[in-house]
């Protein structure tokens, strides 16, 4: 039963940098953002944000929502590709450059729809610019 449950909230993500990316989701397969029909159409535009949190450096959370609907979300957590976390390493954690990270490295994610669905078998997921300029300018603003 475990091992049904991790495939029933599990998604394989690529990052434009060929990196892989494996997203697991807490939500029940038929809320979750990437199931979710509308009127027979598939939610193609979407958008997210990425979290870290300091006692988990290594685990992000991916924040998927409809580009015109910001109300329904589906929050995905998935481990850093150890590549790019080393990167960040260099940068002692960082927190402007995880800005970067996130810019350079997570602006387009590729997923996998595991519905057998030959007109959509991956949705792209975007990273919100206007949320990290956001964050990044409130970051500047408190230096």
């Amino acid at each position: 039963m475990l091992a049904n449950d991790v495939f029933e909230y599990s998604y394989v993500g690529l990052l434009e940098t060929g990196d892989m990316v494996f997203l697991f989701s807490n939500s029940r397969t038929e809320n979750n953002i990437l199931n979710r029909e509308y009127g027979h159409q598939i939610v193609s535009s979407l958008k997210a944000e990425i979290h870290w949190f300091s006692n988990r450096p290594n685990v992000w959370k991916l924040t998927v929502y409809s580009e015109g609907n910001r109300d329904q979300t589906t929050d995905f957590d998935f481990y850093v590709p150890k590549r790019i976390f080393s990167r960040w390493k260099e940068f002692n954690l960082d927190k402007s450059a995880a800005l970067d990270i996130k810019q350079n490295f997570f602006s387009k994610i590729f997923v996998f729809n595991q519905r057998n669905n030959p007109e959509m078998p991956f949705s792209i997921i975007n990273i919100d610019i206007e949320w990290l300029e956001r964050v990044r300018q409130e970051k500047l603003n408190q230096e």
